[in-house]
């Protein structure tokens, strides 16, 4: 069993996020937000390491007959679980932008000052760091880009055209 962690890849990435966000009003969601003062870590993995990930396992030798590995659930994710607001720092970063404060302070304020509480959503209730390393040891398997930064550097080319 194969779990995945947050899938980016071209068109689908906190690169296109911000260059989405250029112009517009930020959302609460927007690139590198955090909905609390507390950093929320999220896992993500690029799809193209998905794809060397369960290539690598469907090629392997399993020699086995007891089902050594039937039942085990291996984690597809990078080596660097990080906070949202890490991720759309560094996306900034390499297009050249200004970083932003820590990420929605405007939303929160604006909804505080209304007397509302921000929402939570799928992208700012997760805290969870796995690992990969099963999936590494047993199948000898490596992530092409093995945290964020490297991730982001190969989609930088692909999603600023």
């Amino acid at each position: 069993c194969f779990r995945c962690g947050g899938i980016y890849g071209p068109e689908r990435s906190m690169i296109t996020s911000v260059l989405r966000e250029q112009g517009n009003e930020r959302s609460t969601t927007s690139a590198g937000g955090e909905m609390s003062a507390t950093p929320k870590y999220v896992n993500r993995i690029l799809v193209d390491d998905i794809c060397s990930a369960l290539l690598t396992a469907a090629s392997s030798d399993d020699d086995s007959k007891d089902g050594r590995r039937s039942g085990k659930i291996f984690n597809l994710v990078d080596d660097d679980p990080a906070p949202r607001n890490e991720v759309g720092a560094e996306a900034r970063r390499l297009l050249g932008l200004a970083s932003t404060d820590d990420g929605n302070n405007e939303a929160n304020n604006k909804a505080a000052a209304a007397g509302r509480k921000v929402r939570a959503t799928s992208r700012n209730t997760g805290n969870k760091r796995c690992k990969n390393q099963r999936l590494k040891n047993e199948y000898g398997w490596e992530p092409s880009a093995p945290t964020f930064r490297e991730g982001l550097m190969k989609l930088l080319d692909v999603e600023s055209r």
